[in-house]
């Protein structure tokens, strides 16, 4: 199997090919699978708002057809995302920086909705990124002492897997483009399955 690896540039060149409803389906699908983490966030700390995220994400599938959209909404939207967005200065929580990654990744859906930037889909990408990458190293830095080493966090199969499922999706609505609705709708119900990091076991 090849290494895959985070290239943003080649993300958005991916991402330029396909129709906008297939931008917002993508970024849609890399902030569900952070969604447990945010709720696990959420959980642990008492802040921050989980409903208020996902109706963001299913406003987003629900017009995903209509961006873009009214500016005055979709500015509303992400100025409230925005406010449950922890930072380090926010809470202190080790589960702190999955709920910012979580937070922000739900911000780039919808400014992807409001602009079609590829590059705003690609940051949703990012975000699910660094959050897989962050655990990993955490992992590593529990079972092995010596310094990271980054080709092993590369090769983790928390980063693989998340890696994967990004290419597997951009394949997956390129392929759906004559069926737009069932592929919009058969990759939200596979993303709110996935998880793509476990926080404690959860």
């Amino acid at each position: 199997m090849n290494l895959l690896r985070y290239d943003e540039e080649v993300l958005v060149q991916q991402l330029n090919a396909l129709p906008l409803w297939g931008k917002v389906a993508f970024a849609v699908a890399c902030a569900y699978r952070l969604m447990p983490s945010y709720a696990r966030f959420f959980s642990e700390t008492g802040w921050g708002n989980p409903r208020l995220l996902n109706d963001a994400l299913e406003y987003s599938l629900r017009h995903a057809w209509d961006c873009p959209i009214d500016e005055g909404t979709i500015a509303d939207m992400i100025d409230a995302v925005m406010v449950v967005i922890p930072d380090e200065n926010d809470v202190q929580s080790q589960y702190q920086p999955f709920g910012e990654d979580a937070g922000a990744a739900v911000a780039y859906v919808l400014r992807t909705m409001r602009t079609g930037d590829s590059n705003e889909a690609a940051w949703a990408a990012r975000r699910a990124y660094e959050a897989v990458e962050l655990l990993a190293t955490r992992i590593h830095a529990l079972n092995d002492s010596s310094p990271i080493d980054e080709d092993a966090i590369l090769t983790s199969r928390l980063v693989q897997c998340e890696l994967s499922r990004q290419q597997r999706d951009i394949s997956d609505i390129a392929a759906g483009c004559n069926d737009p609705t069932h592929t919009v709708e058969r990759l939200a119900l596979r993303a709110r399955k996935e998880n793509a990091i476990q926080l404690n076991g959860k």
